[in-house]
């Protein structure tokens, strides 16, 4: 994208030069205006500013009338054009044709000056100032000056003796040069159109992204129009795709996708690639039920992947709709509510959804969620809760897990799983993970010097925070305000959301770890890619999912638990358990080799001030 975006410029840059070049070469040539600031008009009338001049039309060399130029010329235009360089005013010869008025022009006072032969008169109505300034600038034209002007014209010999083809062709440059500016203008405004489309470009299909979307809707379909529109939101479980499929066949499965949708739209719909795996499409349709005959048949079509995957795990394709009508017709707006259709879809193992009126409520309160939950941070709404970790084989603390709650002022208290799918959504999570470690090293720095300073804390980052360039230096500009032991502090990376950057994500752990502190994978075992991060990235410690510890009721689970804690082991990794809630999945995990354990079995999570009181107590 940026090297099309480069090669679009200096397109730009050749073009322009082109037209500056052809432009200075004819304009060079032409030379049919001896000067820039002395001009003819036909009436006396215009700029006050400018000064009128009544000339004679046929005192060749001196001065005289061009039919040709349609302009006075000679040399004493010329030397006006000097006096023009020397004061700032301009000149303004009356058109006069063959015919000499100046008598006429001087007697109505319609001019200032009048110029003859080698002398200069002023009318009446010529100011003092005006009379001091144009006598004072040609007295002081120089000899060589006035024989400089005199030999233009005196070598010349006729006037009139320019070639006919010549004179023609001064006349009709413009017209020649005309169609060569517009021809190159429209190649500049159709590369910067290349350009600006290529901007909103998805960089797997080659097809238009979210930008598109909304730049085509806004563009192509009016507000009168949208009331027979419905947008849908149509995507495939794009992890399970890559989890199953290599990444050409994942391609393929979308291109696949794509070529469907696309075959069944007509010539006035949209679609664009909007997300991962999802495809946004606006598409006529005059009623629900016309809406609902169409995504079955699509649905009913996309299911047929034979000769597109190798496997027959075939990916599961879903769709929330929308109407395009209404008080939220923003494209963005239709996007995002399709978008929660889908989300309701897949929760509740549906090929698709249509908004509803209890789906409106939930995005109302998301919406002011979403509105309330930046400046929530600022004024301090969320609490620091700290549930204990014990270590497997005794049960004592060995440290704690850092959570929040959100004391929402009209809502009460919160749990995470009202507001951390929000700050996920529009991407603001990071600041959530950054308030809490601080709140940890802020703890961590107080806890020095008594009982609870052996504790080891942890708090936790999404992957859409450690993937990011900024990251090990605002770690390391936090951390700088507080002392205390940097072992004391884990930084547990939750495994549930993509990671923008891998490259970035080990640069940053390993950072973290020089730093001192420690680091863990959250969720262990809930996902289609943690065993490829245990071989990818260097964490220290891993913490199994707690869906792994509810199946060791089986003989099946409990052999799973024992082979994951020994993978770990043998890869000098410590094993976090969490969800452990009775006796029996503690023995297991016992058995096992398990390091740690945390969940309700032992406590559950706790204001921070009150879990200090707990630790203080019982420490490992």
């Amino acid at each position: 994208m940026k090297k099309r975006l480069i090669m679009v410029k200096l397109n730009e840059v050749m073009l322009l030069t082109t037209v500056l070049l052809i432009t200075v070469t004819i304009l060079m040539w032409q030379q049919c205006r001896a000067f820039a600031d002395v001009s003819t008009t036909a009436e006396p009338t215009g700029d006050a500013g400018c000064v009128y001049i009544a000339g004679d039309p046929d005192g060749f060399p001196m001065e005289y009338y061009n039919e040709v130029t349609d302009e006075y010329e000679g040399i004493m235009p010329d030397a006006l054009e000097l006096v023009s360089e020397r004061t700032g005013l301009d000149f303004v010869y009356i058109s006069a044709g063959a015919e000499d008025q100046r008598q006429r022009l001087l007697k109505n006072n319609q001019v200032q000056l009048v110029t003859g032969y080698a002398s200069v008169e002023f009318s009446d109505v010529a100011s003092d100032k005006l009379k001091k300034q144009v006598t004072s600038s040609l007295d002081s034209i120089t000899e060589r000056e006035w024989k400089d002007l005199s030999q233009k014209y005196l070598y010349e010999g006729d006037r009139n003796t320019e070639p006919q083809w010549q004179r023609l062709l001064k006349k009709w440059h413009w017209a020649m040069l005309t169609p060569i500016v517009i021809f190159l203008i429209a190649c500049i405004v159709r590369e910067r159109k290349k350009a600006f489309m290529a901007g909103m470009e998805d960089g797997t299909l080659r097809m238009g992204d979210e930008n598109f979307f909304s730049y085509c809707f806004d563009k192509k379909i009016r507000e009168n129009l949208r009331q027979i529109y419905y947008i849908f939101f149509i995507s495939i479980d794009s992890d399970y795709v890559r989890h199953f499929f290599e990444t050409d066949e994942f391609k393929d499965v979308l291109r696949h996708t794509a070529q469907v949708i696309s075959d069944n739209m007509g010539r006035d719909d949209i679609i664009a690639k909007v997300s991962d795996g999802g495809f946004g499409v606006a598409l006529q349709c005059s009623s629900r039920e016309g809406a609902e005959d169409w995504i079955d048949n699509l649905l009913s079509e996309l299911s047929d992947f034979r000769g597109i995957v190798s496997t027959d795990k075939k990916p599961v394709i879903r769709c929330g709709i929308c109407p395009a009508a209404g008080p939220e017709a923003d494209a963005s707006a239709l996007l995002f509510t399709a978008h929660q259709c889908f989300l309701r879809a897949e929760k509740e193992e549906k090929l698709y959804v249509f908004h509803s009126g209890d789906l409106k409520r939930e995005q109302e309160e998301r919406r002011l969620l979403i509105k309330n939950t930046m400046s929530s941070i600022k004024n301090g709404e969320f609490r620091l809760y700290l549930q204990p970790v014990v270590l497997a084989e005794t049960g004592k603390i060995a440290g704690a897990e850092a959570l929040t709650r959100w004391e929402h002022p009209t809502q009460g208290l919160l749990p995470p799983s009202r507001y951390v799918g929000l700050l996920q959504e529009i991407g603001t999570i990071g600041e959530l993970d950054f308030f809490v470690f601080e709140q940890v090293c802020k703890n961590l720095a107080k806890w020095s010097g008594t009982p609870l300073e052996k504790m080891r804390i942890s708090c936790n980052f999404t992957r859409m925070s450690i993937g990011t360039e900024d990251f090990d230096a605002r770690i390391r500009e936090i951390a700088s305000r507080y002392t205390f032991d940097r072992s004391r502090l884990v930084i547990e990376i939750t495994e549930d959301t993509m990671v923008k950057s891998a490259e970035n994500a080990v640069k940053n752990i390993e950072a973290i770890l020089e730093e001192g502190f420690s680091c863990s994978i959250d969720d262990f075992g809930s996902g289609y890619t943690s065993f490829t991060d245990l071989r990818d990235y260097p964490f220290n410690l891993v913490k199994l999912d707690r869906d792994i510890i509810l199946g060791t009721e089986s003989e099946s689970g409990r052999e799973l638990i024992n082979g994951l804690v020994a993978l770990c082991h043998s890869m000098n990794k410590e094993v976090i358990c969490e969800g452990v809630e009775n006796k029996r999945q503690l023995e297991v995990i016992r058995q096992a080799g398990g390091d740690y354990v945390q969940g309700f079995y032992f406590y559950k999570a706790l204001p921070a001030s009150e879990a200090e009181k707990i630790m203080g107590g019982s420490i490992a």
